[in-house]
């Protein structure tokens, strides 16, 4: 299915609609493909990259057909607020790269970090939460970690 506009590292991500943290998602290739495979159900379905608004079908029934759907992004044009830290390895191993997302329904930021440090993500007013990883350390899930209202929020991460 290919995003309009081929998007590369787009994330689409299905969620079930009676089940928020249950989800499936894949990033668009360069030219602005994915495939999801998905068990019937109920999803919502969205697609968004950094500096582009969320697009999304609130309500999509997947049973035993093939399923294409498009997305059109439109650019953010101006952001209300920002989150900034460093993310910090804890440990002596070199992953190669480290995953940050920050999340929420109508915006959300997607990066591949080659080494620690610091970053500083641009947002638009609204609740995030915020996803970090790397191989060889723990995962870190915070559910509405960052409040968003016309202000920058401050925190470090540690992956350990």
């Amino acid at each position: 299915m290919p995003l309009a506009g081929i998007l590369r590292f787009a994330l689409v991500n299905a969620s079930y609609l009676y089940d928020e943290w249950e989800s499936e998602g894949s990033f668009t290739d360069s030219s602005g493909y994915y495939e999801l495979y998905l068990q019937e159900g109920d999803y919502r379905i969205s697609a968004g990259a950094e500096g582009f608004w969320v697009s999304a079908y609130d309500s999509v029934y997947v049973g035993g057909d093939d399923l294409w759907l498009d997305f059109e992004l439109s650019h953010v044009e101006s952001f209300d607020g920002a989150w900034q830290g460093n993310i910090n390895l804890v440990g002596n191993y070199d992953p190669g790269m480290i995953f940050l997302g920050i999340m929420s329904q109508d915006y959300q930021v997607l990066r591949i970090l080659y080494e620690p440090g610091y970053q500083e993500v641009d947002l638009v007013n609204g609740s995030y939460h915020l996803f970090a990883g790397a191989d060889g350390y723990q995962e870190v899930f915070m559910p509405n970690a960052i409040q968003i209202e016309n202000n920058v929020v401050n925190f470090d991460i540690f992956l350990i």
